[in-house]
């Protein structure tokens, strides 16, 4: 779990463009730390300039619509509000801790496909 105060937007980002496989499936991005959310303008901006980079993923597999996102938050539906642009190629998957966020239990996740 990345603690969202040092929330490392460019580092995930440059991760993403250096991925070259067309096999990738399934990204997870866990927002949870210390129980809350930061949605202050930096986080969001931050996170916004993700979505170009998980489309690009997505579009690139072998088999367009099949790469899943799975967004974990307090209010993951939110944040995927940002991600349009991946939505068009991929499967976003929503979810949220399930008891105290300090203790890293099990994420729930929401969605029709069971959360692959």
């Amino acid at each position: 779990m990345i603690p969202v105060v040092m929330f490392p937007s460019q580092g995930i980002r440059e991760t993403l463009v250096s991925v070259s496989s067309r096999r990738v499936q399934t990204i997870v991005l866990d927002f949870i730390h210390d129980g809350m959310d930061v949605f202050d303008g930096t986080f969001i901006q931050g996170f916004v300039g993700l979505d170009a980079q998980l489309k690009r993923v997505a579009s690139e597999y072998e088999g367009v619509g099949k790469t899943v996102v799975k967004l974990s938050a307090n209010d993951p539906f939110v944040l995927g509000s940002y991600l349009n642009g991946f939505r068009a190629r991929g499967i976003l998957v929503f979810g949220s801790r399930v008891g105290d966020p300090l203790d890293c239990g099990d994420i729930k996740w929401f969605g029709g496909d069971g959360g692959r």
